[in-house]
């Protein structure tokens, strides 16, 4: 018998978060004896046929992965390779420009697969969104069953073990819920992020060119630096003041009009040509 299918029945199957899903009571194979999809019981929702692919086997229990991580985590690695590729066609195109027509159809293709990925993103974006409103719901119910318990309890309806019971099981159900509400936003924001690098890839320019801007904008500061006035203060400083000389010349004026005490400087003969009073 296949050593796939002796490790799967019988075993429980859980979720990723600890939710008990069912049991593993058969399995389906094809032509070869490859298990391609696993029976689970899962009681009042019957009796489930999950393919193999959402299915991690381990030694005691098997682990369910769902539908929207798989999806995700394809498009994720999908998106990657090719904003690589792009990033690594860019580069090649900066260090040897001649070979811009020749990668032109290399370009093309790859950012028509990126135009493929798109409808699928946006599915897998709707999925996350659906299944954040279902753990919401959920939440609200285990926290209104918890609170409904916290009252029959201190109204003596319920003994104190009972109440013990409800607040762990929902406390139990709330953790879960917690750990895959932050899952998914981690992963909504992981597709928001790889969307904004996929644009800067495709829609702005090259590193070079970038490049030749900043100089650009560097030379064109330091122009503008060097053709700025100085100010005054620096006019102040690199131009020396020269007073110039008062003289006391008074035509038709008599010597007692004269102040006696009129301030005499020496005036340089060889700068200034003072002619005689009459």
């Amino acid at each position: 018998m296949n050593e796939n299918k002796l490790r799967i029945m019988g075993k429980p199957v859980n979720d990723m978060y600890g939710s008990l899903v069912g049991s593993a009571v058969g399995t389906a194979t094809d032509i070869d004896g490859t298990v391609t999809s696993v029976g689970v019981d899962c009681g009042l929702q019957g009796l489930l046929e999950i393919p193999i692919k959402h299915l991690v086997v381990q030694d005691e229990s098997i682990i369910y992965v769902p539908q929207w991580r798989l999806d995700s985590q394809k498009v994720l690695r999908e998106k990657t390779l090719l904003i690589r590729r792009l990033q690594a066609l860019n580069t090649i195109i900066v260090e040897n420009d001649k070979l811009e027509m020749d990668s032109e159809p290399i370009r093309q293709f790859y950012e028509e697969k990126l135009d493929e990925l798109r409808d699928t993103e946006d599915a897998v974006l709707e999925a996350l969104s659906e299944r954040l409103a279902e753990l919401k719901q959920q939440a609200g119910l285990a926290k209104s069953m918890h609170f409904d318990a916290t009252i029959q309890y201190k109204s003596s309806e319920i003994v104190e073990r009972d109440y013990k019971t409800v607040k762990a099981g929902t406390s139990t159900i709330l953790e879960r819920i917690e750990y895959e509400t932050e899952e998914i936003k981690g992963m909504q924001e992981r597709l928001e992020e790889q969307s904004v690098t996929e644009y800067a890839v495709r829609y702005t320019n090259t590193p070079a060119t970038e490049d030749t801007h900043e100089e650009e904008s560097v030379s064109a500061d330091v122009s503008e630096e060097s053709v700025e006035a100085p100010s005054q203060e620096t006019l102040v400083e690199e131009i020396p003041i020269q007073e110039a000389p008062m003289t006391a010349v008074l035509v038709g004026a008599t010597s007692s009009d004269v102040p006696s005490q009129a301030p005499q400087e020496e005036i340089p003969t060889s700068t200034y040509d003072i002619p005689e009073s009459p």
